[in-house]
C-alpha cells in the first residue's frame, strides 16, 4: 500500500454494502459510475455486471469459471 500511495495512484473500491472510506480509499456502491472512473479494475472472481468492459479487467479466473 505504501507504494501504491508513493506514486500518487488513486484507489477506488467497488463494494455495495459501504459507504465509507476505507484505510483512506474511496469506496463506491454504484457500478456505473465505478466503471466510468476506473481505468483497471482487479477483481478475485469474474463478474457478469463487468462483461463489457473486459479490456479493463483482470482476474485470477483466466478461463472465466469457477475451478
Amino acid at each position: 500500500m505504501k507504494r501504491i500511495e508513493g506514486k500518487k495512484i488513486k484507489v477506488v473500491i467497488y463494494e455495495a454494502l459501504l459507504i465509507e472510506f476505507i484505510f483512506f480509499f474511496l469506496v463506491i456502491n454504484n457500478i456505473p459510475d465505478f466503471k466510468k472512473i476506473s481505468d483497471v479494475i482487479m477483481e478475485n472472481r469474474i463478474y457478469y455486471d463487468l462483461e463489457n468492459i473486459t479490456s479493463k479487467v483482470y482476474s485470477k479466473h483466466l478461463l472465466g469459471c469457477d475451478n
